[in-house]
Formats: C-alpha cells, structure tokens, sequence
C-alpha cells in the first residue's frame, strides 16, 4: 500500500513540476522560476488546506488556497488575467 501511495504522490508531483516547466518555457512564468519549488509550494498548499478541511470540516480553506495559489503563480510572473 505504501508503495502506492508514494508512486501516486511521486506522479502528481511531477505532473506539477511539469506544468511549471511548461509555462515557464512558454514564457508564462519568469524564467528564474524553480519548478521544484513552485512544486512544493503548491503541494505544501493543497495539503494544509485538505489538512484542514478533514480535521475542521472547513471547506472555506479551498477559497483560501486558490487564491494562496494563484497569488504564488502571479509572484513568478503569471498574469492574473490568465489564471481565470
């Protein structure tokens, strides 16, 4: 089971990285961005959120997180009109 897990984690964090890459490649991150980073801040959000949500019943932190998130990508550059 644990293997699984961590081969599902492994994968979307990739999958992150990735994207990260690809917008930085086509110009829509500044090109400094870390994709590792960006990565892991990203995951670091949508963990505390979950996190929360299960531990809280706090649904509202999924706004939160978008916006935590949309305001990371706006600081590496993305414009706010395209994270609509």
């Amino acid at each position: 089971m644990r293997e699984a897990v961590v081969a599902a984690q492994r994968s979307w964090e990739s999958y992150v990285r990735h994207q990260v890459r690809t917008a930085v490649d086509a110009g829509e991150l500044s090109p400094g961005t870390d994709p590792d980073q960006v990565e892991f801040e990203v995951n670091a959000l949508l963990n505390a959120a979950n996190d929360r949500s299960l531990l809280y019943g706090d649904d509202a932190v999924y706004g939160r997180t978008e916006a935590a998130v949309r305001a990371l990508l706006v600081a590496h550059g993305a414009a706010p009109a395209a994270l609509r």
